[in-house]
């Protein structure tokens, strides 16, 4: 056999050590496989951290834990390779002092691990090209081209060490790394001064980095959240010239831009703005990578439009007449259509998975009615919680169409009871049942979220395994679905699902039930209080002010701190009063309204 050498393949085959067909630019065999090809140049540096942790975890090192590559090595055709340790196990009583007065000050051996732990844990694990909104995946393989004194590394060191300090400590808020934020806002000033930087895709990554530190910063400081650096990214993108295309993820920041505005337009029952929707037509959808999410935010843009123009106050609605309500009910139909259209393309492993084991039915916070469903990621979680809202923002005007039309029935009776086109639309019972049935699937999917924690996370809840959180590795390992799971980009270990689940759990599914508690609200105005189950409502309530308790949001309780955490946290929460469970979440997403989940 005649020895050619080194294979001359494209990155991404070498790194996944395959026969590359070598087709430039991008060769087939990743375009095939639907993965990202890297290209033909050099690998990038070889960055390694040293495991450092063991001197503040008050742990010896042989009982450390190392995390598994398996996701990384499956996520984006990464160069940059970060064989990190994880994360600090709890802290001995010795070593706490000590570890406060260092936080105080991040040592430049505290930024890399900080670097190490961000870089794994919120860019790698649970991170997937299938599920992407066009951003944080993008962070890693971006900054393995960068050098160390570009904004993007400023960047994402400043919001690492953010991170860093809030799960190590339990006064973060006075810890906060200004210092480095300061300094790469510097760095992004004049990264945007120089004209060649100023079109990359590192700029527009540095300064959506610095909105997740603005983001996690008004967390911490229970402020609301200022969304400058959105608005900067956008700029940037938007005067890039003809050849923008040809940018490495420049439709994937397109498509970061678009789900982040029509999750603000939905939330805030704005209209999507006209002027954007032909930039979305010929600038956005041609070049944005074709997914789930993506295609969800495009319908997105119509439920945001008719949401605006149809969910008013019955006071507050002027006469219409049964052609315009036809006409209405005709969007409102198109739009159904379309959102079971998606559900019945998602990947198979995509879909929820419920699981009633004895195993979970042991402690009442992590179950509803006796089960619970399990997703492959919480990114997947959060886009099937997307799609519920818009299913049930469509019911809403199913139910006043309804009502409508039952105004006009005393001049119009004839003309309705032969129009049979009309009947889907009159059939309230129904609707009210699709309602509860969804808002049960939201409710089944909270314990995915939050499993049975008790308190604020720390570091060593990344290492304790008797934080339970329902996942796929419950499933029968004969099961269609696990068996798909396996084979996926979306495989973890249980517990790298664990430490993924931990960071981003409780943030997230309190963005989702703080939006569904406004539901409430405006359910009433509407006077479509049956549409809501009492249950429903109040064990929403609870799981809310659970996740804004696991944020410190809200203080301790005093039964969190009880032997009988599961019953005294479900009495307590059900019977506060449900005005101020409603001002705190419309307080919440009013300061958190960066959060790009609804």
């Amino acid at each position: 056999m005649v020895n050619r050498g080194a294979s001359q393949g494209c990155i991404t085959c070498r790194q996944r050590h395959v026969k590359c067909d070598e087709s430039k630019p991008q060769c087939k065999t990743c375009l095939r496989l639907g993965r990202e090809c890297a290209g033909y140049g050099k690998k990038g540096l070889l960055v390694r951290f040293k495991d450092e942790s063991g001197r503040f975890s008050g742990r010896p090192s042989h009982q450390r834990i190392r995390v598994s590559n398996r996701s990384l090595a499956k996520t984006t055709a990464a160069t940059m390779t970060t064989k990190a340790t994880t994360t600090p196990t709890q802290l001995a009583p010795s070593a706490s002092h000590n570890y406060a007065a260092m936080l105080s000050s991040p040592s430049l051996v505290q930024q890399d691990l900080a670097l190490s732990f961000f870089l794994t844990y919120v860019t790698g694990i649970g991170r997937n090209l299938e599920s992407t909104r066009g951003f944080i995946e993008f962070v890693r393989p971006a900054l393995a081209a960068e050098h160390h004194s570009s904004a993007l590394f400023a960047a994402v060191n400043a919001v690492a060490t953010l991170l860093w300090v809030l799960l190590g400590h339990s006064s973060p808020s006075i810890l906060r790394p200004t210092h480095l934020l300061n300094k790469a806002l510097l760095r992004l000033q004049k990264a945007i001064g120089d004209p060649e930087d100023r079109g990359r895709d590192a700029t527009v990554l540095a300064a959506l980095v610095l909105q997740a530190y603005e983001t996690i910063s008004a967390v911490l400081g229970q402020h609301r959240a200022d969304g400058t650096h959105r608005d900067g990214a956008l700029a940037l993108l938007l005067h890039r010239g003809p050849d923008a295309g040809d940018s490495k993820y420049h439709g994937s920041l397109l498509g970061n831009i678009l789900h982040a505005k029509v999750s603000l337009c939905v939330r805030e029952k704005r209209p999507f703005p006209v002027h954007w929707i032909e930039w979305v037509q010929t600038k956005v959808i041609p070049q944005v990578p074709v997914n789930p999410s993506y295609l969800l935010d495009v319908i997105g843009i119509s439920v945001a439009n008719l949401q605006h123009q149809f969910l008013r106050p019955l006071p507050l609605q002027e006469p219409v007449s049964y052609f315009e309500l036809e006409e209405w009910s005709q969007c409102v139909r198109t739009l159904d259509t379309r959102l079971w259209m998606w559900q019945q393309d998602v990947p198979h492993h995509w879909h929820p998975r419920r699981i009633s084991s004895e195993k979970y039915i042991k402690s009442s916070n992590i179950r509803y009615q006796g089960a619970c469903d399990v997703y492959p990621t919480v990114q997947i979680a959060n886009i099937w919680n997307v799609w519920r809202i818009y299913r049930l923002l469509l019911i809403q005007i199913k139910l006043q169409l309804a009502a409508s039309m039952r105004k006009l029935a005393c001049d119009q009776k004839h003309a309705m009871q032969e129009d049979r086109n009309m009947d889907d639309i009159m059939d309230t019972t129904r609707h009210i049942r699709e309602n509860q049935e969804l808002l049960d699937s939201l409710c089944h999917s909270v314990p995915f979220y939050l499993g049975n924690r008790r308190v604020p996370a720390v570091f060593s809840d990344m290492e304790n395994s008797e934080l339970i959180f329902p996942s796929y590795h419950d499933l029968p390992s004969t099961d269609d679905a696990f068996l798909s799971y396996l084979e996926s980009d979306c495989y973890v270990s249980r517990a790298d699902h664990r430490r993924h689940v931990v960071l981003h759990g409780a943030l997230h599914i309190m963005s989702i039930l703080a939006y569904h508690i406004g539901l409430f609200a405006e359910a009433r105005s509407l006077r479509l209080t049956e549409t809501f189950g009492h249950e429903q409502k109040n064990w929403i309530s609870e799981q809310f002010l659970r996740s804004a308790y696991l944020l410190r949001l809200i203080p301790e309780e005093p039964s969190l701190d009880t032997a009988h955490y599961d019953g005294a946290v479900e009495t307590q929460f059900g019977d506060m009063e449900v005005s101020k469970v409603e001002a705190m979440a419309s307080t919440i997403r009013r300061r958190l309204w960066t959060i790009s989940i609804l």
